[in-house]
């Protein structure tokens, strides 16, 4: 039987999930990498030719033909689309034109979550804020790139940028050293959840008009359910970004 090596570019809480299972046969098949989905996908179209594993961000050595593993792994939307296409300022300089997508799976929402007390109610008004947008060049801060830019801001627009992940910068909005948070996943952040649970938020909309200026298919209007957080009594729209499997063919 064929065993298929499955790897993940970016982060993903529900394959984290799957490796805290006591069953190794899934921490042998599931490597969660944490790492940019930029440097994931570009180092395995280069590298695994189709038969190699991510690990860590990387592929590794290619396996043998002959030794039936093959790869896949996932990517959010926007990081295969600027792949496939050769966007230098997503990160691909060159066009990886041999990816191949198997199937759209879950999509991650884009989250912007203020404090209630810093004022914010609309995109505009998170200029002069201090903004986390994650990890530097992390799938969560592409997405926050193109749709600040869409909305006609740059980073220059905020009092302070901060380049942290979901839960540093959930600590210092409970802080008071942060206004704002942009967070792309899955709905329910556990992270939101407790930052609502400790101050009042409000989740910023993202309108059709600003998605659409965004100019990649991959961005889609979407929305947030009312009551997906605590004191969250309206549903908002937002942005989603479909997660796809893809492959390289041998």
């Amino acid at each position: 039987m064929c065993r298929t090596r499955f790897g993940l570019i970016g982060h993903n809480r529900t394959i984290s999930r799957l490796r805290e299972r006591p069953d190794r046969r899934y921490q042998r098949r599931l490597f969660p990498t944490g790492h940019s989905p930029v440097k994931g996908i570009r180092r395995c179209h280069a590298e695994s030719q189709g038969h190699g594993a991510i690990h860590q961000g990387q592929c590794r050595e290619p396996q043998p033909a002959a030794s039936g593993r093959g790869e896949i792994a996932f990517a959010l939307g926007d990081a295969v689309s600027n792949a496939w296409k050769g966007e230098a300022d997503g990160g691909f300089p060159k066009k990886l034109d041999k990816l191949r997508g198997i199937a759209g799976i879950y999509p991650n929402y884009i989250q912007i979550v203020a404090s209630a007390d810093s004022g914010i109610k609309s995109l505009a008004d998170l200029k002069g804020k201090r903004v986390a947008v994650g990890s530097p060049k992390s799938g969560t801060e592409l997405n926050a790139r193109a749709l600040f830019k869409a909305a006609g801001m740059t980073y220059d627009d905020f009092a302070k940028v901060e380049y942290v992940s979901f839960g540093q910068s959930v600590e210092l909005m409970k802080n008071r050293q942060l206004d704002a948070t942009l967070i792309s996943a899955g709905l329910g952040v556990a992270a939101v959840k407790d930052l609502s649970a400790s101050i009042d938020i409000r989740l910023v909309a993202i309108g059709a008009d600003v998605i659409a200026k965004v100019g990649d298919p991959a961005y889609q209007p979407n929305t947030i359910p009312a009551n997906t957080y605590n004191g969250q009594t309206e549903a908002v729209p937002t942005a989603a970004i479909r997660n796809i499997l893809v492959t390289i063919p041998a």
